[in-house]
């Protein structure tokens, strides 16, 4: 069964119920289950959007950046805490795809102004994508202005590699749980 732009595939496996009064309630149990796979498989209603940057996140990024003429990197999330751990895990071993396309952006300050702002609901795996493409340069970034929209605990890690590089750097605290 196919459901929605997304185009996820759901697979039953039913086994052969047996009803000696049939009443309604096994097509109601069973268009319940049906829904309920649906869902599972393509998230609820009520939980959050990850995969864009909420308001709030642009807005702090202007204010630090002082334009509205910016990149905003926004580094989405797994729902799930074991995959986040193997995430950080595995790209602390070797840089990940995305360390690699933001470093090829990042590139360009090296004869260009760029603004950036960087910020994810995990303050630690947006800290760990910025940290690592900055390692990645070869040459020094003095067009970089970058703002870190995160943590207090990852400011000091992303200050430290942005400097490195040659860049500005700016900081707004976001805590992603209550969106502030």
């Amino acid at each position: 069964m196919t459901t929605g732009k997304n185009r996820s595939t759901v697979n039953f496996v039913t086994s052969k119920v047996e009803i000696v009064k049939p009443n309604g309630i096994c097509i109601c149990v069973t268009f319940l289950l049906v829904l309920a796979v649906i869902a599972v498989t393509n998230g609820c209603a009520t939980a959050p959007d990850t995969s864009k940057a909420p308001r709030i996140v642009v807005a702090k990024s202007r204010q630090a950046l002082g334009t509205r003429n910016f990149v905003l990197l926004w580094v989405p999330i797994s729902d799930s805490p074991v995959a986040n751990a193997a995430y950080l895990t595995l790209s602390s071993i070797a840089p990940s795809d995305n360390a690699y396309k933001i470093a090829r952006l990042l590139s360009m300050a090296q004869t260009n102004s760029l603004s950036v702002a960087v910020s994810g609901r995990n303050s630690r795996i947006a800290r760990q994508e910025i940290t690592t493409a900055l390692s990645l340069q070869e040459s020094q970034l003095t067009g970089l202005r970058l703002a870190f929209i995160g943590d207090v605990a990852d400011r000091d890690a992303v200050r430290a590699a942005v400097e490195q590089c040659g860049g500005k750097f700016f900081f707004e605290l976001f805590d992603a749980q209550s969106n502030q």
